[in-house]
């Protein structure tokens, strides 16, 4: 069935509160939004796909033979996967490895006033179901008793440890994480993301339902793109904090950009990403286009490279994640070394977090985010997590790796501290 398509202006203020109460009453949405963030092969367009619970979804268990089938169907799809994603071993959080649907109504925020509804059902209808659509009100939240799996002294001794691997030459760069969990939680997920988004509105920030879980997310990060037969990767490595004082926020974006510490971490991980890039793309493309460029979020400054690629002609979609994922921004170098002794060390396994969402065109073209500073929810299970990590080398220290950790945790931990 051909859906429909018409534009109408909205007051989009108003519009997307109520489009999300609209959106939770289905099975499965997902909200993806570049906060108008200028960016680099810009950011996420701002889209609202919807799917009830006889629309198309994937559960991606088998991780490749699964995934495969979503670039067979020509239609459009959104969902994620989880770190996970091409492991053997289990994901956690009771989120599967992997979860996409095609959806019936997508919302594409076309500019600051105008939508274009493309559905199965009749446009008008869909508008006049989102504005009649009531607002719940704030309801009296259970305090939120976050525990760590990792004390400050455990997290220490175990990056001391990590370090002896790094002194040995056995990895030149890891990322290690620290999760926290809150059991017997109960939030409402579209009024945290409101608030996420309100204190850190980043370009690839967005906000999924797979059925009763939930993925919370204010990424700054892009995985990887594809555009045609061009693919874009954008790493991050590096993190400064921002100041209300213009001179002390200058002086901290220059100490960023000059630091030898994060700009050797950065371009380890950008020469990781150019060989992956180079199985599967043809030779000579792969080329580093922005190397340690500096863009400034709130409330961080961000050390972020660009490389680029043309995909050879015979490669099929699957085996460009194959050859990408999980991306080393979240595992470190060499790949394969870094995410042994990540399983190792960390004290679960990681699940959605630092895995990927975003969506797949019906032409093959796609869009995938770095899940991170993001909030996992599970509705039924009343169970909230999320994780906070650094990219770990030789000139590390202990000490101030935790301290980035705490940084990266508090516009989430100020978010959440609402409810208690």
């Amino acid at each position: 069935m051909t859906p429909f398509k018409k534009s109408f202006s909205i007051h989009k203020e108003t519009f997307v509160p109520k489009a999300l109460a609209w959106a939770n009453n289905f099975c499965n949405f997902c909200y993806l939004n570049g906060n108008n963030k200028k960016y680099t092969y810009e950011a996420f367009p701002e889209t609202l796909a919807v799917s009830s619970s006889n629309g198309t979804k994937l559960s991606i268990n088998n991780s490749l033979n699964d995934f495969n089938t979503l670039f067979e169907t020509a239609k459009e799809y959104y969902g994620f996967i989880s770190y996970e994603f091409l492991s053997d071993s289990n994901s956690n959080q009771q989120f599967p490895k992997g979860y996409f649907f095609s959806p019936e109504t997508i919302i594409r925020f076309t500019d600051s006033e105008t939508i274009e509804i493309e559905s199965l059902t009749e446009p008008n209808d869909i508008l006049k179901d989102v504005l009649f659509t009531e607002i719940p009100q704030d309801i009296p939240q259970l305090k939120i008793d976050f525990k760590s799996s990792l004390t400050k002294h455990e997290y220490i001794s175990k990056i001391e440890s990590l370090k002896q691997h790094l002194n040995r030459g056995n990895i030149y760069q890891i990322n290690f994480c620290i999760d926290f969990e809150a059991k017997n939680a109960e939030i409402d997920p579209i009024l945290v993301y409101q608030k996420l988004n309100e204190k850190t509105p980043m370009p690839f920030s967005g906000l999924m339902k797979l059925e009763n879980q939930y993925i919370i997310c204010a990424s700054p990060e892009r995985y990887l793109k594809r555009i045609g037969q061009k693919v874009i990767s954008q790493p991050m490595k590096g993190t400064a904090p921002r100041n209300a004082d213009p001179i002390i926020d200058q002086n901290n974006l220059t100490e960023l950009s000059k630091s030898t510490k994060e700009r050797a971490e950065n371009t380890m991980i950008v020469d990781l990403v150019r060989n992956d890039l180079s199985q599967f793309c043809k030779s000579g493309t792969v080329k580093v286009e922005n190397l340690c460029e500096i863009y400034s979020f709130d409330p961080v400054h961000q050390m972020v490279s660009t490389v680029v690629g043309t995909l050879d002609e015979k490669i099929l979609p699957e085996t460009i994640f194959k050859d990408t994922f999980p991306m080393g921004s979240m595992t470190g170098a060499p790949k394969i070394r870094a995410m042994e002794l990540i399983e190792q060390f960390e004290a679960k396994p990681r699940g959605a977090f630092s895995g990927a969402m975003g969506f797949i065109q019906a032409n093959g073209d796609f869009d995938f985010n770095v899940l991170i500073r993001s909030v996992f929810y599970n509705e039924s299970q009343h169970t909230l997590t999320y994780n906070v990590g650094s990219g770990i080398t030789t000139l590390s220290e202990s000490e101030s790796e935790y301290e980035e950790c705490m940084l990266k945790a508090s516009s989430i931990q100020q978010v959440l501290s609402n409810y208690s």
